[in-house]
């Protein structure tokens, strides 16, 4: 998703969307996102920022969900055997 943001509800590490030209200063993307500098910049001037927002781990989330439907599909016989193998 990406949400303009007002200076005041930026905080460091956000993520800019696209380059931000002011007053000859030039604030570039980057993967460590904004620094305080560029946010205090960005008050002194009174300009919103495009800044992307997603959920940081959501590749993660989707590879265990899709591993959990593969192992409960294709190997759930075996799973349950191994399951039970641990039982006294």
């Amino acid at each position: 998703m990406i949400k303009l943001k007002s200076p005041s509800e930026l905080t460091e590490g956000d993520w800019l969307e696209e380059e931000i030209n002011l007053k000859n200063k030039l604030i570039k993307k980057s993967v460590h996102g904004l620094s305080i500098e560029d946010i205090k910049f960005l008050k002194r001037h009174s300009k919103k920022a495009l800044i992307k927002e997603g959920i940081p781990f959501s590749p993660a989330f989707l590879i265990s969900f899709l591993f959990m439907v593969f192992s409960f599909l294709i190997l759930k016989e075996s799973l349950f055997e191994l399951a039970l193998s641990f039982l006294p």
